[in-house]
């Protein structure tokens, strides 16, 4: 069975992976898609932060360098919140790419975090990838993201990939 009770939420949450304490929320069957959009989404974000801020930063910067007037204070402190920014974004992309890695890995495996790591305690292992293993298994992607491809990146859930109304939204 891939059901499991989050003692957290108090319910039962078909094919769980975990509960995400950052969305006050399990993350299972019905809302798997959305977490990794999520994730991927934040990615590509702090991505183009990372690449657009130095261009930015170096612009405002060499503007204060040929002034002969003092830069004001408003404008080091604007200097200094997009340099916070810049690296606050460096390693939100870092932590966002780890854990999106990760979940696309599991997803392609049809594993869910929980299965993933009862399987490594129980062998006591280091998780390996094993070369009989597709790297691309449809079927992992399909079961997430539906069968249309094309919508795969879209926060829509296709008709055959519509969540089913179960037991999984009732408090118990």
């Amino acid at each position: 069975p891939r059901a499991h009770h989050c003692k957290v939420c108090k319910r039962c949450v078909h094919i769980m992976d975990h509960h995400c304490t950052f969305l006050a929320n399990c993350i299972g069957r019905g809302n798997r898609k959305l977490f990794l959009l999520s994730l991927y989404y934040g990615f590509l974000l702090s991505v183009l932060v990372v690449l657009t801020a130095p261009k930015a930063l170096g612009t405002m910067a060499s503007a204060t360098t040929h002034s002969q007037e003092p830069p004001e204070a408003l404008y080091v402190l604007y200097l200094i919140i997009c340099f916070v920014v810049f690296l606050q974004s460096a390693m939100y992309s870092v932590a966002t790419f780890s854990l999106a890695a990760f979940q696309t890995f599991l997803v392609q495996r049809d594993e869910t975090t929980i299965e993933f790591r009862r399987l490594h305690e129980e062998n006591e292992s280091q998780p390996t990838l094993d070369p009989n293993d597709a790297l691309l298994n449809p079927h992992g992607f399909k079961e997430v993201f539906g069968r249309c491809v094309l919508l795969w990146f879209l926060p829509i859930f296709p008709n055959e990939s519509r969540p089913e109304p179960s037991y999984d939204e009732l408090p118990t």
